[in-house]
């Protein structure tokens, strides 16, 4: 009973964080994006009540698999709260394919439970492959977010008009907005 709560819940963060993606790019994706991490964390609540609430007692941390689990629930929730308090959506590219990749990794595979087993048993590249895809993006976002923060340095000393060492050992904007434009493209 309590397994039906974790394909959908993983596909549903798979999908978002797709969808958030490409709303980086500046198409309308942003709705369907919000209600599929939404359903996802409530997926993920279900999961959370219903397993360990009526089959395994009370939410004991028992090993490395519930911190994952309970890890990859408290992103999404962190995400949801800056999502509707801050809007920033663009936030979503970073945190769901993190979210995904510890929620993957924290189900039980000694246990019945770990059913994914079953469901790619044949398959299991497709699972491996976007596993390596989420954590490949993930590392190209981080370089954007690096890239941005540089953008940020440049725009508060122009602003300041402090010309100093940092100023002048920063990397061109141009050259920035180039490599930022290039690591998207790349990592989505």
């Amino acid at each position: 009973m309590t397994q039906i709560c974790l394909v959908p819940g993983l596909f549903l963060y798979a999908l978002a964080s797709l969808l958030y993606l490409i709303l980086l790019f500046g198409y309308p994706t942003g709705l369907a994006a919000k209600i599929f991490t939404f359903l996802g964390a409530l997926l993920q609540i279900l999961y959370l009540v219903l397993f360990y609430l009526m089959e395994r007692g009370p939410p004991v941390v028992t090993g490395l698999g519930d911190i994952l689990f309970l890890v990859s629930l408290g992103l999404v929730l962190l995400f949801l709260w800056i999502l509707f308090r801050y809007r920033l959506q663009s936030l979503g590219a970073f945190f769901l394919p993190l979210a995904f990749m510890l929620f993957v990794l924290s189900l039980d595979r000694s246990h019945d439970s770990f059913y994914l087993v079953y469901l790619f048993s044949k398959n299991r590249w497709l699972l491996t492959g976007h596993l390596f895809s989420a954590l490949l993006s993930l590392v190209f976002l981080f370089g954007c977010f690096v890239l941005g923060i540089v953008f940020w340095l440049h725009e508060r000393r122009l602003k300041e008009k402090k010309f100093d060492v940092l100023t002048f050992n920063l990397p061109p904007l141009l050259l920035n907005e180039k490599l930022a434009l290039n690591l998207l493209k790349i990592g989505f």
